[in-house]
Order: C-alpha cells, then structure tokens, then sequence
C-alpha cells in the first residue's frame, strides 16, 4: 500500500460481526485475552489471521484494547454489547449502518460515491491513482466497499449516526494495522473482474505450478479454475473456507449486475 493511503479491514463487516458473535457467545461483554480470542477463532496465538481479526473488529468498532503487550485483552464495544443483546431487526439495521462505514477508508469512499460507486476498472484507476492504494489493495479494498454496501443495505440517502448508546465517550482504540505487510498478508484476495472472453479468446488448459494441485469447473461461459498447495495446516484451512465464502459473495453481486 503506498504512504498515505488509509489502512482497511481484511474482511468485510458480516464476517467480522460472526467473529464478534464467536467472542460473544463464549465471554459476552468480558474482556478476553487477545490469545484467546484467536484461539476462539481457530488461529495459533503468533497467526496474522487472529491479529487481522483483532485488527478488524477494532476497525469497526465493534472492539476495543484493554491493556498491552501479554497482557492485553479484547473487549467488545458498548455498540457491539447492545447489538448483540437488543432482538430488534430495525436496531440491527442501524447498528449495521454504522458499523459498515466506521473504517476511515470505507468513510472516505462513502464520501466519495455513496452508495453507487463507479465501474470496477473506473473505481481501481480512482483506488490507485487519487487514493495511493496498490494494485491489489484496490481490489481488495472496492470488494470490502460493496459487500458492506449491501450487507447494510445502505442507500444514497441514508445518514450514517451512532447509534443510540447513551452517554459517554467512544472508547474504541483503533489499530492501524497495514492489511499488506510482511506481517499481515491479507487471506481474502479479491479475484479479479470476471471476463467473458469469446472462444476463441479463451486461454489454454491450466496447469498448476509444482507442488500444487488444481481443480476445474466447466460452465457454459468457461473455466472456473481452482489451485492450491499440496499440503497445508488445518489453520490455512479455514483462512481459505473465509476466503471462498467471501468470493462467493462477490460472485452473487457480479451475476446481479450482470
């Protein structure tokens, strides 16, 4: 990412509200251990997959740090208690709402088109070129941007207010983690915009690199191709079942619009 751009969530808001809800269901509105939440979620302590996590919610405002160092605990935000404890479908929409566009850099796009932003390349060239993201951080930052537009089912005209928590201040303590250190290696990756290319125009059988292995999916309009490691641990096993869900999910969105 280059300097200046602003730093984004890994994944998108309904993922981290499931991870919320995992932390949830296990301590309510107790800090937890930020080793033990990971844990909850299925990563080793050290895994970049639980710091993005904690990243994540802290982006949303959904979580907040107590503490540092070994010491320091998780805790759920007063918004994120009354989310999960209040039943009502019209609270939960605004909590989502508000949720969706807490990270600075879903606030600063919201600023810019609403909810309707441009075409994909149109929107990536704006990523890149007004916003200094990289050439993956655009793609991965425009896939976060829609599916909280829809998850939150936002609209051009909706406000976006806190919702009502009584008094006091926001206690969120945000962590500008960069999403594409060495460090934290987004396991989301965006795939890129769908082609459908003629016949003729169609690239020939796929073969994977050495030491990985590959599966097809034949539809009327081509190849779907998937390729992965020979090996792998069960911890990069559910980094991939969240990635797949999420390009299910912008698939869902391309086939709308398509």
């Amino acid at each position: 990412m280059a300097a200046g751009a602003e730093r984004y969530p890994f994944i998108p808001l309904r993922k981290a509200l499931e991870r919320a809800r995992q932390i949830w269901d296990k301590a309510g509105d107790h800090p937890v251990v930020t080793a033990d939440a990971c844990n909850v979620w299925g990563y080793s302590p050290k895994a970049s997959g639980g710091a993005q996590t904690v990243a994540a919610l802290k982006y949303y405002g959904i979580a907040q740090d107590i503490g540092a160092n070994e010491s320091r605990k998780l805790k759920l935000t007063e918004e994120a208690r009354r989310y999960f404890l209040d039943e009502r479908p019209e609270k939960h929409a605004e909590a989502h709402r508000y949720f969706a566009l807490k990270p600075k850099a879903l606030t600063a796009l919201w600023g810019e088109w609403k909810a309707k932003p441009p075409s994909e390349p149109i929107a990536r060239s704006a990523l890149k070129l007004d916003f200094g993201y990289s050439e993956n951080a655009a793609n991965e930052l425009l896939a976060i941007y829609a599916d909280n537009l829809v998850f939150a089912n936002l609209s051009a005209s909706d406000t976006i207010s806190r919702p009502d928590v009584g008094s006091g201040e926001d206690q969120v303590e945000w962590e500008r983690a960069d999403p594409n250190s060495v460090e934290c290696t987004p396991k989301e990756v965006v795939m890129q915009e769908l082609q459908r290319a003629a016949p003729s125009q169609r690239p020939g059988p796929f073969e994977a690199p050495a030491g990985s292995r590959s599966d097809t999916c034949n539809i009327p309009e081509g190849t779907v191709i998937l390729s992965f490691p020979e090996t792998f641990s069960e911890e990069s096993l559910r980094d991939i079942e969240d990635w797949l869900d999420f390009q299910k999910n912008k698939l869902k969105r391309w086939v709308a619009k398509h």
